[in-house]
């Protein structure tokens, strides 16, 4: 480890110290008054430890689903098949691609304060129109369906 994570990781644990001092148990929980996914997860565990599987459940249905998530992530970090690794990434990159290209073109789209989009109804091609001209029509470039909307 670098000593940049290992100054975030001091930070992150002496922020949790504090707040853990001041009586707030889950950050989350306090700021929102939801619960996160990880609370109740200490109590399932120690519930279970103690031999009360009902109570154990009953604090976090899904409290058993970290240890096999750990074992299959040890598995995999320490797999020496490279090529099945090589594949598995490849796969994951091919479907990572689209949605990583969608939310690229949402943040750009977001961040042009000078244009407006409009999205075709009948073909879902995005159109780009200057933002401030009122009520307009616009015509789909690639389908000719008529789009009406305020810029």
């Amino acid at each position: 480890m670098d000593t940049k994570d290992l100054r975030a990781l001091g930070g992150i644990v002496l922020f949790y110290v504090v707040i853990e001092s001041l009586g707030v148990t889950c950050p989350i929980l306090y700021l929102t008054g939801i619960s996160c996914a990880g609370c109740g997860m200490s109590r399932a565990w120690l519930s279970l430890l103690r031999g009360d599987l009902a109570a154990a459940f009953a604090f976090h249905p899904l409290f058993w689903l970290p240890v096999p998530a750990a074992a299959l992530l040890l598995f995999r970090m320490f797999s020496r098949n490279l090529v099945r690794r090589r594949a598995e990434n490849a796969r994951f990159l091919a479907w990572w691609a689209p949605i990583r290209g969608r939310l690229a073109g949402m943040r750009q789209r977001s961040l042009d304060r000078e244009h407006k989009y409009f999205t075709c109804k009948s073909c879902k091609t995005i159109c780009r129109v200057p933002a401030g001209k009122g009520k307009i029509e616009i015509t789909c470039p690639k389908c000719g369906e008529k789009i009406i909307g305020k810029s």
